[in-house]
């Protein structure tokens, strides 16, 4: 049985981790640099737990999210404030026949080909816009381009698109 002990709640804001303590086996009177060192000990601790559970809060979040866009039928493709294409499901590589992840980084410019949809993608407003793109095979589709804002700043934008050439068929053929 230990004859002193110091424990130290690890916890921030309502998140306990659990306790730091030190013992000792004889008896013995903490001295003030004991107690600042273990508690800056603790600080440490505290922060080490609580950045550890958010960095698994965002990577769970980021499989969520990529699980969702592998998934979509429909391309999705995500720029940054620069310009350069960040993200693109599987159904955007194979639709524009992108290099897949080797896309990812280069400049919207360099990648899309599509007159109407580098348009979209590289607008300077903050509105949503939409526009038809035709793309090989004649497949048109229905390009929906939004902001991305983050405090209030644009950080990029996004833009899904919807295959609505069978739309377009059927009102051809309304039409005739």
């Amino acid at each position: 049985h230990p004859e002193a002990i110091l424990a130290l709640a690890l916890r921030h804001e309502k998140m306990y981790y659990g306790i730091l303590w030190l013992g000792f086996n004889q008896p013995h009177s903490f001295t003030d640099d004991e107690i600042r060192f273990i508690s800056t000990l603790a600080g440490q601790t505290e922060l080490a737990a609580t950045n550890a559970r958010l960095f698994l809060t965002a990577e769970i979040g980021r499989q969520q999210l990529e699980s969702i866009l592998d998934s979509s039928p429909d391309p999705v493709l995500v720029t940054d404030h620069q310009e350069h294409l960040i993200l693109a499901n599987p159904a955007a590589w194979h639709v524009l026949g992108l290099a897949g992840d080797a896309s990812e980084g280069q400049p919207v410019s360099k990648v899309i080909h599509q007159p109407a949809l580098l348009e979209l993608l590289v607008d300077k407003t903050d509105e949503k816009l939409s526009a038809e793109v035709v793309l090989a095979e004649q497949r048109v589709f229905l390009a929906t381009t939004s902001s991305v804002l983050a405090g209030g700043q644009r950080v990029g934008r996004v833009c899904v698109m919807r295959d609505v050439t069978h739309f377009k068929q059927l009102d051809a053929l309304k039409s005739e």
